[in-house]
């Protein structure tokens, strides 16, 4: 009886393991407001609530090995205790994807969300459901689950995001109508969430995803092989990018996407020769201007 007892345990922490969740998702919640009233333990309710949340919910129908599992960290930074729970906050969201044949992992999503309030109660757990919106804080964490796992599947298949983004537009729908707190309508700014998934789901912004593809799985993965034509297929997808700058220059999307990449673009282009170190940073500063003096160091001595 026993022996078969500790059969079913192994069968159970085998198929758990083989069906990994997701997401591996590092958190982290400061209390940036010192004067605040608010008790340290529910900060650190919150933070655990938050990683359970990202690390615990299945997020899409797929099985996972652990090694498989998507590098990404939240950053809370709470500005304002408004009361005891109620917050206002800023919010960083970082994706990292491992090059192919390589211990390097670049960082493919970066964004900083400044528009956060929310309502959390430590003894009330966060809880995930499809076509609900239950509270703020799940449906910014929920809404930038979908983001990362859409930009991570567009880096290995063109569109391969596609499902997860429809879910990230759905949870911006319902938010938009069911919650009174910012980032989730048109109207409010053109750099939120409400313009973050409607651009990546354009038909316009699609070089940008086209590009987001070639950048890796035709650039990076391929680089260890042959330097010269990675790089090579990086500028032209970077270059298709420009349709979208002269059209809309400074847009959101574009500028998140040079965002994240600024440093390993600096580092790719040091090292190419002199012409070419000219013409990218050269076009560089032109469709991503709030990098202009960083894109400098392109033209320096590697």
């Amino acid at each position: 009886m026993q022996f078969k007892y500790l059969v079913f345990i192994f069968i159970c922490c085998t198929l758990q393991i083989a069906h990994a969740q997701e997401l591996k998702c590092e958190v982290k919640v400061l209390q940036a407001d010192r004067n605040g009233q608010t008790d340290q333990e529910v900060f650190d309710a919150m933070q655990k609530s938050v990683s359970d949340l990202m690390n615990s919910t299945k997020w899409t129908e797929h099985s996972y090995e652990n090694h498989e599992r998507i590098d990404c960290s939240i950053l809370i930074k709470v500005t304002d205790n408004i009361s005891n729970t109620q917050f206002k906050a800023e919010m960083q969201v970082q994706a990292r994807r491992p090059i192919y044949n390589t211990s390097y992992n670049s960082t493919s999503l970066l964004i900083n969300d400044d528009k956060v309030t929310f309502s959390f109660n430590q003894f009330d757990p966060l809880q995930y459901t499809e076509n609900v919106y239950t509270d703020e804080l799940t449906a910014l964490l929920s809404f930038y689950a979908y983001m990362i796992l859409g930009n991570d599947y567009d880096t290995f298949e063109k569109n391969g995001g596609q499902a997860f983004y429809e879910k990230a537009l759905n949870i911006v729908n319902i938010s938009s109508s069911a919650s009174g707190a910012e980032g989730w309508k048109a109207g409010e700014s053109e750099e939120n969430r409400y313009w973050l998934i409607n651009n990546t789901l354009d038909q316009f912004y699609q070089p940008l995803r086209d590009c987001n593809y070639i950048y890796y799985r035709e650039g990076f993965d391929t680089m260890e092989k042959n330097l010269e034509q990675s790089r090579k297929n990086i500028t032209k997808a970077l270059k298709s990018i420009e349709s979208i700058h002269r059209t809309k220059p400074n847009n959101y999307n574009v500028t998140l996407f040079f965002y994240s990449r600024a440093d390993e673009l600096i580092n790719l282009y040091r090292s190419a020769p002199n012409n070419e170190k000219v013409q990218m940073t050269q076009f560089l500063k032109r469709v991503n201007t709030p990098n202009v003096a960083r894109y400098n160091k392109i033209l320096k001595p590697y």
